[in-house]
């Protein structure tokens, strides 16, 4: 019966278990923090652009080559901001934490400020800590807001 519904791309029931070799579950996609900062950029934004979270690197940037790709496929960004009516990127958002310390954190979070260097999308990286503070955030998000609109216009 499994098969034959799988066949069909037919979605099973919910609650039904299937076996798959290693051990999966759900967990949730932002932590607390992470949480805290999507509701508070939602209402900032106030419904004027679209907030898509954890978006893969590869999702937004043109890429050329399996090297590139390879480069991009498994990083995202925590947060991507968009213009509303035609998604296209204006900026993106990194909320840097204590798990951005490490040397291969550092490594990492150097490559993606340079790709954004390199494709001149705007990326605000925000230490966490910085988060609450409101006056500070909207001068910072619409810093970040205005200069992706130049670089929409740019392309």
């Amino acid at each position: 019966m499994l098969n034959f519904l799988m066949s069909k791309l037919v979605a099973l029931h919910p609650g039904t278990r299937t076996p798959l070799a290693g051990r999966y579950e759900i967990k949730p996609v932002l932590t607390q923090t992470e949480v805290q900062f999507f509701h508070q950029l939602q209402r900032l934004a106030a419904g004027r652009c679209t907030i898509l979270v954890k978006p893969r690197i590869a999702d937004f940037v043109q890429h050329y080559g399996a090297h590139t790709f390879q480069s991009i496929s498994q990083k995202h960004v925590d947060f991507l901001i968009c213009r509303n009516e035609d998604m296209a990127p204006v900026f993106a958002i990194e909320l840097d934490d204590w798990t951005h310390n490490s040397s291969r954190a550092r490594k990492r979070d150097m490559f993606v400020n340079n790709l954004h260097g390199t494709i001149g999308l705007p990326l605000l990286r925000l230490p966490v800590w910085e988060s609450g503070a409101l006056e500070a955030l909207v001068e910072k998000l619409s810093t970040a807001w205005f200069r992706g609109l130049e670089f929409i216009k740019l392309r």
